[in-house]
C-alpha cells in the first residue's frame, strides 16, 4: 500500500505528511537547483517522490512561499548575537 505524500500544517510551518520535514528545510536546496541526489545526500529520509510533492506545492505558490522563506531568513539572523 502507497502512502498519500501532502504537504500539511503541524504548527511548523507547512510540512510533508510522511516526515516532519518542513517545506523551509527543502526550499534553500531548491533555490541552488540541486539535484535528487544532493538534496537526498543532505536529508537521507526523503525520496524523489517526497521532493517532486514540495517542488509543485512551491511552484504552484512561488511568490508566498518564497516571500515566507524570506521572513524566516530574516527572522533568523536578527535572532543571531550580535558580534
Amino acid at each position: 500500500m502507497t502512502q498519500t505524500i501532502e504537504i500539511i500544517g503541524r504548527g511548523r510551518g507547512p510540512q510533508l505528511s510522511t516526515s516532519r520535514i518542513t517545506l523551509q528545510d527543502v526550499v534553500p536546496y531548491l533555490q541552488q537547483d540541486c539535484t535528487y541526489a544532493e538534496i537526498m545526500g543532505v536529508m537521507p529520509v526523503l525520496t524523489v517522490a517526497e521532493i517532486q510533492v514540495v517542488q509543485q506545492y512551491v511552484r504552484d505558490p512561488y511568490d508566498g512561499v518564497m516571500e515566507l522563506d524570506r521572513r524566516i531568513c530574516e527572522r533568523n539572523a536578527s535572532a543571531l548575537p550580535q558580534l
